[in-house]
């Protein structure tokens, strides 16, 4: 094996680590990390585990909440030649055999054996219950964001200041979760009293764009939203189309995408319990 691969076997991976100068942790692909944990080895990707790998070659998958593609690639070739895979279909990840059957709906912590037996299946009656939530929970998101973009469109949301909801405004300075809002610290229970209430924050956007990873974010917001809006009244509206005084569709948009993806992240039950 060579970095840039991917091995799917406990033996493998620890052959491959002993080649290095480093004995615990290995480069394997771009921000992709083969690390020694104990008993077990690890494909990190970035900071999360999205692959461990055990001594009797079953596999545990984790996706830290970021649903992506590079994350599917990655426990894809973590799976190697395992007789399953990971695929989506209309944005849900599932689990097919090699015949592009469904075996079951993926969830983080799923664990695989080498012949690709589900190891710890969730019963159909929970799995049945989970997808109606997510459904229930997803037209959730969706009312909650049109609340919001009407509200700043009648120009009833003004610039994130000190009145704004503290969980959402105030940014953990140091530790493990450093430079995240406070509110992103403590998950689901407080993006979740926002849903229910219509509590519209103007902050809340704002750390929705911030996920994106923006270097600047105020330069990143400017582009966004209304100058008119920003100097003149303290508020936030989505800068208007051209010639216009109607907000820019695309920008509108990306806006919403960027609401729903962090929404999303935090709401929706894609864990193993």
């Amino acid at each position: 094996m060579t970095p840039n691969s991917i091995t799917p076997t406990y033996q493998g991976a620890i052959d491959f680590l002993s080649g290095g100068r480093d004995k615990s942790s290995r480069p394997i692909a771009n921000n992709t990390r083969l690390e020694r944990r104990g008993d077990y080895v690890a494909i990190r990707l970035h900071a999360t585990d999205v692959a461990t790998i055990y001594p009797d070659d079953s596999i545990t998958l984790h996706d830290g909440g970021w649903l992506t593609v590079t994350t599917k690639d990655r426990m894809n070739r973590a799976l190697g030649m395992r007789p399953v895979h990971i695929g989506s279909d209309r944005g849900r990840w599932f689990i097919y055999n090699r015949t592009w059957e469904k075996v079951c709906r993926y969830f983080d912590g799923i664990r695989i054996s080498w012949s690709g037996e589900i190891l710890n299946p969730r019963t159909e009656s929970l799995e049945e219950r989970l997808v109606l939530a997510e459904e229930k929970m997803r037209k959730s998101i969706d009312r909650y964001i049109e609340g919001y973009f009407a509200a700043m469109e009648e120009g009833k949301m003004p610039l994130p200041s000190g009145g704004d909801c503290w969980d959402c405004s105030m940014i953990v300075s140091d530790g493990p979760d450093k430079g995240k809002p406070l509110g992103d610290v403590k998950e689901g229970d407080h993006l979740l009293s926002h849903i229910k209430e219509r509590y519209y924050v103007p902050s809340l956007l704002w750390n929705a764009v911030r996920a994106r990873g923006y270097r600047d974010l105020n330069i990143a917001m400017s582009m966004k939203l209304d100058h008119a809006a920003w100097d003149n009244e303290g508020l936030m509206k989505v800068r208007r189309a051209w010639q216009s005084d109607k907000a820019d569709t695309h920008t509108i948009k990306d806006l919403r995408r960027d609401f729903r993806k962090y929404l999303s992240k935090h709401l929706l039950k894609t864990r193993a319990h």
